[in-house]
């Protein structure tokens, strides 16, 4: 397992991981999981940093690796916490709340200061559709 992952990690960083595929990504994060090498986890989620907020305060990703299947991979593995981390770290709201409602031991209270600081077009959105959650807890 440690060959592999030294292949998918030298995969994601030659020509800034234009060769890795969803499927790659997939692999190396499940062979970080397995292995437990949660310094690992947090320097590739480190290395993903968004480009500064452009029109509409949206960051783009600089991601060398796809985002939502990171998120996706991380979650389904049990690490919440790397998962909410890069969902805030690429703006990506949705992510943020369905894994910050989900959880064993939801923090509401986390969730509704996270969209507070949104715009008020994406809170609108997001309370469509987490609301009763918040407002039930």
């Amino acid at each position: 397992i440690q060959n592999l992952t030294s292949y998918l990690e030298h995969l994601h960083t030659v020509d800034d991981g234009e060769h890795a595929t969803k499927d790659h990504t997939t692999l190396l994060l499940n062979c970080y999981t397995k292995l437990k090498d949660t310094d690992k986890l947090d320097q590739f989620i480190a290395s993903s940093s968004p480009t500064p907020e452009g029109k509409g305060g949206e960051a783009k990703s600089r991601a060398h690796f796809d985002v939502d299947t990171a998120i996706l991979v991380l979650k389904q593995a049990g690490y919440d916490e790397h998962a909410l981390q890069l969902a805030r770290q690429h703006k990506d709201h949705e992510w943020y709340m369905r894994i910050q409602l989900n959880r064993p031991t939801p923090d509401y209270e986390d969730a509704l200061d996270y969209i507070g600081h949104l715009p008020l077009y994406k809170i609108e959105d997001l309370l469509k559709r987490h609301g009763k959650a918040l407002v039930t807890h």
